[in-house]
């Protein structure tokens, strides 16, 4: 492969960045097969009927608006990652890819807090703000059954 110009005088057309190549569709499949598989190992009175409707929920809007290949067009961003402040770590076409969302969401569960991601669009911190929120409403019921099973 050259990277001069091409037989007509054109520059060689160069790699497709990450960015335009898209991401992986496995990881966010994997993740909600996942999901699903632990929503089917529930018992039966507390889940969903029929056992089906989850999975399918949660792997329809992926079949339907799942990643595609493209560049997107250019907009700000929604979460400042810090790899995005410390430019000399990374490669300039370092994009965040679904492991950097769910790590800042696993993270915003369990810590109750963004960590070192900052949300700077106003409906990324009300969906940081519901996660964490939906994370301590868990907490609370957990720790109020555990009591309850004391008395």
């Amino acid at each position: 492969m050259t990277t001069g110009p091409d037989q007509a005088g054109q520059p060689a057309a160069a790699p497709a960045s990450a960015a335009e190549r898209g991401e992986h569709w496995w990881p966010v499949a994997l993740a909600i097969v996942f999901v699903a598989g632990l929503h089917v190992a529930l018992p039966a009175r507390y889940r969903v009927q029929p056992a089906w409707v989850v999975p399918v929920a949660l792997l329809a809007p992926l079949a339907v608006a799942g990643p595609r290949p493209g560049h997107p067009p250019p907009r700000p961003p929604a979460f400042i990652f810090p790899e995005m402040q410390n430019p000399a770590y990374v490669p300039a076409t370092w994009v965040p890819r679904f492991i950097d969302y769910l790590f800042l969401a696993f993270w915003t569960a369990t810590a109750v807090s963004p960590t070192d991601t900052v949300a700077v669009k106003p409906w990324a911190k009300l969906l940081m703000m519901l996660e964490a929120a939906g994370s301590i409403a868990l907490a609370a019921l957990v720790i109020a059954r555990a009591i309850n099973i004391l008395k």
